[in-house]
């Protein structure tokens, strides 16, 4: 991978609204879509994982989709390879990678330096949850430490029999990872390729967030998911590492029970669906907001630091020292890159959450990220994290990930 390329990450909680964000994005940007998402890199599951359609994998191209078999495991480590085989590729023919999905492991994967040595327990968290579910308190602390023993001896030493959380965080991340955690921690925070990111969260109003996963539940049965999982099962067998996904299990675990005769019918497995995907979708919001400062990534908090960043700057300039006005699309350009930077208007109704403007306000981020003049900026207008960028700069020889969290409304 060639030195201080940089690329766009479309990630938020499952519903939020990725898929179109990111074609559009793409269209008017001159991007190509890579998939980051760890149940759409598989081919037949196409309901179950809302897999953007064929007249939409048609406007932009689409890389790592329907990429293994369903028999197969799928790793963080091998996406961070596959992936960066193809950014690279798109990079060379300056085509900007647009990386999408809710997949955060695998995206904060694609940025660290960790080796994959191929061994991964598919779904870690879901697993451990189950098995939690399933024993006794007691029993299950036996179990962790036992299996922690195992995967990482360090790990198991170090830290407290009583400090359960850190045990299973410990347990988790050494299976996802195919490594033991404490030879992980180090190089989490590290950038070994040189990757500079611009993670996008899109995150919605909780009721309208809710309501898009209850659509979209209702969208899948009446699709055909049922006689989607059907099929895998009966060519891959119920056991296959794909069928623990989401939407996936429920159904799997509904004809199970139907063939028993102990089904209570569609309506319940519907509430069940959406029940299980409110809660993923609740973990993916939670690990959004924790990963920034466990990776060393520069939050730019919220849109609104945009607004005052803009409001309160003495005016732009370009080269010939002619004033760039702001509120003017037309000569809102900075000539030193040759991009522009959103008005204040857009970046005030990006704040309110209307669609058209989040999207506008993206593209001119974006442009100027792409330009390298995002730091830049930052320091210029002394904003909140420039004290971080001054420290991130000093301790660390990768390129800056930032991470930006946008709201969107109907």
């Amino acid at each position: 991978m060639p030195h201080n390329q940089k690329i766009v990450v479309i990630t938020g909680p499952t519903a939020s609204g990725k898929t179109q964000l990111a074609l559009d994005l793409a269209l008017e940007l001159g991007g190509e879509i890579v998939n980051s998402d760890s149940v759409q890199v598989y081919r037949g599951l196409d309901i179950g994982s809302a897999k953007p359609t064929k007249e939409e994998q048609n406007l932009v191209k689409h890389h790592l989709l329907s990429y293994v078999e369903p028999s197969e495991i799928y790793s963080a480590g091998r996406f961070r390879k596959d992936c960066l085989s193809a950014v690279s590729k798109l990079l060379e023919n300056d085509r900007l990678p647009i990386l999408v999905g809710g997949s955060g492991l695998y995206i904060s994967a694609l940025f660290s330096s960790f080796l994959d040595n191929g061994w991964l327990v598919y779904d870690v968290n879901n697993f451990i949850s189950k098995v939690k579910a399933l024993k006794p308190k007691a029993d299950f602390e036996f179990w962790a430490h036992k299996l922690l023993e195992i995967v990482d001896p360090i790990a198991n030493k170090k830290l407290p029999l009583n400090d359960l959380f850190r045990r299973e965080r410990a347990l988790s991340l050494s299976l996802s990872f195919g490594a033991p955690f404490s030879t992980l921690k180090n190089s989490l925070s590290t950038n070994g390729e040189k990757l500079g990111g611009l993670v996008i969260v899109l995150e919605r109003d909780r009721e309208d967030l809710y309501n898009r996963i209850d659509n979209r539940v209702k969208h899948m049965i009446n699709g055909g998911i049922i006689d989607e999982v059907q099929s895998l099962a009966k060519i891959y067998g119920g056991n296959a590492p794909c069928l623990k996904a989401i939407g996936y299990s429920q159904v799997l675990d509904y004809l199970t029970e139907e063939k028993q005769g102990l089904t209570s019918g569609i309506e319940d497995l519907i509430k069940i669906i959406q029940r299980d995907t409110r809660r993923f979708a609740k973990r993916q919001l939670t690990w959004w907001r924790n990963q920034p400062t466990k990776l060393a990534w520069l939050d730019l908090l919220t849109l609104l630091g945009f607004v005052e960043m803009i409001k309160e700057s003495p005016p732009l300039t370009n080269s010939t020292g002619k004033e760039v006005v702001v509120d003017n699309q037309e000569d809102n350009k900075d000539a030193d890159c040759g991009v522009s930077f959103a008005s204040v208007k857009v970046v005030e109704g990006a704040l309110e959450g209307r669609y058209h403007e989040v999207k506008l306000f993206l593209t001119h981020l974006i442009e100027y990220f792409r330009a390298g003049k995002l730091s830049n900026y930052c320091d210029s207008l002394d904003y909140a994290n420039s004290e971080t960028l001054s420290s991130y700069r000093k301790n660390n020889k990768s390129d800056l990930v930032y991470i930006c969290r946008v709201r969107c409304i109907e």
